[in-house]
């Protein structure tokens, strides 16, 4: 048996079995050397073959021995492990159980002091809440985590912590996260609101008509930065089950802040169970399953909420770089309390700039499904699904926003007809401080493979009040709305789909598979009509508007609309416009897939030769060339290969032309100097100039040391001047280079040479230079390695 089998037993033994009295007794004769053999656990002395051990030393004398006041080492099996002690061990690991807490069905138990007990303990470590239920019964139980560590539970199902204040006190969070760099996993917080049984927050603020009353009544708070939460289930908060958002002051909010909060596998429901007084923001129900309220950099994937009065947000003082994955949210439900716009009944809010938004799947809501408001610019959707909406299934009030295989099923379920599947906010208005407001229309809207699936209608076919739904509304307000949705063939009841489109949106592109919609408003030109026309003589084209510059806007998109377009029948944004440029004075062709990208233009691809500038230039000549696209550096990416066909570009930084070819071929246009001959530079031309410059001694300066740079040159002159010149083993050798050193003796003579070991002489004898005055000597190398050079002399050369 070996010895650090029993410190790996002692590391296994709790920290209670130490506090007992009584001696620890080993057998009457020990046959296990000096090491310790417990024969009972009565008590902290230990013996050995029944004689007491001496102090100092664990084994070995007689001397009594109390456990608590000796350390133990510990050293993990295995090649290089490090000694530590059993202290130290036990000491990384903090068990709440130590500090009394125990499960409590029945809540019949505070658990605050043993919890909080147990978090201050557990600063920088890791803390392990055990298996059971445990119960937060004051109106002052939250646990605040004000330093760094890891809280584990034994799984959503196992671990619980309750908030259970007295029904009619004010409502407070179970977790106030303020700490950096907490991580919290595999445990249940329960919230415990119902209707009636708490009242609105003082937490934050002190008073419940604080702004940040409504933060105070979050389950589950996340202030602190690097905040990581997986295996989480949090249900029956008052408002928000989970909100990330650091409060200042008990009165506001911070923008941007926290930052870096991972959240992962998170499960909520009955979110928004309490119901806050009238004086409050949002009267009634309300409260998201997660709710990310201020936090910058958040990343948020595979979460669950289900029948919260709303699923999902992400609010208005959010910071950039908020990521959304694979999100489900069920049966959000609406109070009808609720005044002004609808605060509760929907899947998935965004109110910040620049998130990504991917698989978001919201099922029955009974309001909206997902609203895009006006702050959330510079976002981008993909996979969204709602079905079964109360109301709109999209509300979109952003700019530049990008949207991709979107799917609306069954929109209005509230009110049949009432309802569009999308609503486009042509009313929408940016107000300053001072209540000045000017109106905001939506630009850059790009959504692609919309699909609509339920009870939409033609215009015509609708009776009044209408009996379906429209697919696509843009009205109620005075703003304009540019962009490109593409929408695949709808499967309405009685289709085609019907849009209704406001005469002021002027700058929106329908492109629907069941029906041409560029007619809106015209009563004279039916929704199918194929836009036939013929003419015999000239025709002159003009542009609505004045075009602006094709560098800075693309020709033939919404906002650069060019004069004449000539349009794929399928998708009529994707086209070939023709216009006039007046800021750079030019006329200008573009092939355009407008507001998505520029597309390939092809001339005479079926044959016919393709003049390119003016004929004939002069040598003095500054205009009538082609011109061609440039690259900062050398091209790396894979064109689209054309059969027959090679792209080519230039490369503005290295001066090369460069020729797709299965791979890209760089044809050099910059001579190569004498360095780049030596140093083997890339991508130059060579010139009979570039040689000679090559060929050309390097003048030498003589030193006790040399040490021949061969990437400066290849043959050198050294005029010797000291007794002994070392002619140490050269740098930057390339094999197969040849070159020479002439040496020549000053007046004086008697200067003489050694060299490197890399210099290989015939016979392994190094030449000695001729050492008379003045005299003149030649050192030829080739080179094989840089650990060989074939050397031979030339001595005494006249």
């Amino acid at each position: 048996m070996k010895p650090f089998f029993w410190l790996n037993l002692l590391f296994l033994i709790p920290a209670s079995a130490f506090a007992q009295s009584g001696p620890v007794m080993g057998p009457p004769t020990s046959t296990i050397g000096n090491v310790a053999v417990f024969g009972n656990t009565t008590g902290t002395q230990i013996l050995d073959g029944g004689k007491s051990l001496p102090g100092g030393a664990i084994v070995g004398t007689t001397d009594t021995q109390t456990l608590s006041n000796k350390t133990i080492s510990y050293t993990a099996p295995g090649t290089g492990a490090v000694a530590s002690t059993v202290g130290g061990k036990l000491s990384q690991i903090i068990n709440a159980a130590d500090f009394g807490l125990a499960n409590d069905p029945n809540c019949a138990t505070d658990a605050t002091s043993a919890l909080r007990a147990a978090i201050a303990a557990a600063a920088g470590k890791k803390l392990v809440l055990p298996a059971g239920q445990f119960c937060l019964n004051t109106a002052t139980s939250t646990l605040q985590i004000n330093n760094a560590m890891e809280i584990e539970g034994q799984g959503t199902g196992t671990t619980l912590i309750k908030w259970n204040a007295p029904a009619g006190s004010n409502y407070a969070p179970t977790f106030d996260v303020l700490a950096i760099g907490v991580t919290v996993h595999d445990l249940a917080v329960d919230g415990n609101a119902v209707v009636g049984n708490y009242l609105d927050s003082i937490y934050y603020g002190g008073v419940v008509t604080s702004l940040m009353a409504p933060w105070g009544e979050v389950a589950f708070v996340i202030e602190g930065d690097k905040f990581t939460g997986y295996n989480l289930k949090v249900s029956s908060a008052f408002s928000n089950c989970i909100g990330i958002g650091k409060v200042t002051d008990g009165t506001k909010s911070t923008f941007g802040s926290p930052q870096n909060v991972n959240l992962n596998n998170i499960y909520t429901e009955f979110c928004g169970s309490g119901v806050a007084a009238a004086n409050q923001p949002i009267p009634g129900h309300s409260g998201f399953g997660i709710d990310n309220g201020s936090g910058q950099y958040v990343n948020i994937s595979n979460v669950i909420d289900r029948q919260s009065y709303s699923n999902f947000g992400n609010d208005i003082d959010t910071g950039a770089a908020t990521n959304w994955t694979n999100v489900w949210g069920y049966f959000a439900r609406h109070d009808p309390a609720n005044t002004g716009a609808p605060s509760s009944g929907f899947g998935f809010y965004n109110g910040s700039a620049g998130g990504t938004f991917t698989n978001i799947n919201i099922i029955s809501p009974d309001t909206f499904g997902v609203w895009a408001d006006a702050h959330s610019s510079q976002t981008s959707w993909s996979n969204v699904t709602v079905r079964g909406a109360g109301q709109e299934c999209l509300i979109i009030g952003a700019t530049s926003s990008n949207w991709s295989d979107v799917e609306c099923q069954s929109p209005s379920q509230s009110a049949i007809g009432s309802y569009a599947a999308v609503r486009i906010r042509t009313d929408q208005q940016s107000c300053d401080a001072q209540a000045n407001c000017e109106p905001l229309p939506i630009s850059n809207l790009n959504m692609n493979n919309l699909v609509v699936e339920g009870q939409t209608n033609t215009i015509e076919q609708q009776t009044s009040p209408p009996t379906w739904s429209y697919a696509i509304t843009a009205t109620g307000g005075p703003n304009n709305v540019t962009g490109v949705i593409n929408m695949n063939a709808a499967t309405g009841l009685q289709g085609p789909t019907a849009f209704v489109i406001a005469p002021t949106v002027t700058g929106l592109l329908i492109n629907h598979k069941e029906a041409l919609t560029q007619s809106f408003g015209d009563q004279n030109i039916g929704s199918l009509s194929p836009y036939r026309f013929a003419f015999d003589g000239l025709m002159n084209v003009k542009s609505v508007g004045e075009n602006t510059s094709w560098q800075s806007s693309a020709f033939g998109d919404f906002s650069n609309n060019g004069s004449l377009f000539v349009s794929d029948t399928a998708t009529p944004s994707k086209r070939l416009a023709f216009g006039w440029d007046p800021v750079n004075n030019i006329s200008v062709i573009q092939s355009v897939y407008a507001s998505i990208a520029g597309m390939p233009l092809a001339l005479n691809p079926s044959g016919g030769s393709v003049y390119l500038g003016q004929q004939a230039l002069t040598p003095a000549s500054s205009t009538g060339f082609p011109y061609m696209g440039t690259t900062a550096g050398t091209p790396t990416g894979t064109p689209i290969i054309v059969s027959g066909m090679a792209p080519f570009t230039f490369d503005a930084t290295n001066r090369n032309f460069n020729v797709y070819s299965g791979g890209w071929l760089k044809i050099p246009t910059v001579t190569a100097a004498a360095s780049d001959m030596l140093a083997g530079t890339a991508n130059r031309l060579v010139q009979p100039s570039s040689i000679n410059a090559a060929d050309a001694p390097v003048n030498l300066t003589d030193a006790s040391n040399i040490a021949l740079n061969f990437a400066t040159g290849k043959n050198y002159s050294l005029p010797l001047t000291l007794p002994v010149t070392n002619l140490n083993n050269p740098q930057n050798v390339v094999p197969g280079r040849t070159g020479f050193i002439r040496v020549s003796q000053d007046s004086t003579g008697g200067r003489s040479v050694v060299f490197g070991n890399a210099f290989k002489f015939s016979g392994g004898v190094p030449c000695v230079v001729t050492s008379t005055p003045n005299a003149v000597s030649y050192i030829r190398w080739s080179a094989f390695s840089s650990t060989e050079l074939n050397t031979a002399c030339d001595l005494d050369v006249k």
